[in-house]
């Protein structure tokens, strides 16, 4: 990895908890082998792993889509039922990254969505 040869010393790696609906296996498969890949170079290599990122102005879902995933985010039964895969806000999720790359204690261990809100939520 060229971050690695560079001397960076620290890579976070935004990954997925699970295949996104209408997208092959093949995806979660490519996120966890690259995730393997990483966790031996010589730096520090934090993983993130978001379900659905919603929010204003989300190119990847339609306006309903993020109101209904907004709406659900904001109901702490369901919100728990989801686990791990719960829907993360975008402003959430980029206060996560952030602090992953430049905090003074990054994740050891892969945080799901649920682990990011409670962290950085």
């Amino acid at each position: 990895l060229e971050s690695e040869r560079a001397g960076v010393g620290r890579f976070v790696y935004i990954s997925s908890v699970a295949r996104p609906p209408t997208v092959r296996e093949a995806y979660i498969t490519a996120r966890r082998r690259a995730e393997r890949a990483i966790a031996d170079l010589d730096m520090t290599t934090p993983v993130l792993r978001f379900g659905p990122v919603y929010g204003p102005d989300q190119p990847h879902f339609p306006s309903v889509l993020n109101t209904v995933l907004t709406l659900v985010g904001r109901i702490g039964p369901l919100v728990d039922r989801l686990g791990e895969g719960r829907p993360v806000d975008v402003e959430t999720a980029g206060r996560a990254v952030y602090e992953t790359a430049v905090g003074s204690a990054p994740p050891e261990a892969p945080l799901d969505g649920q682990q990011v809100v409670a962290r950085f939520g």
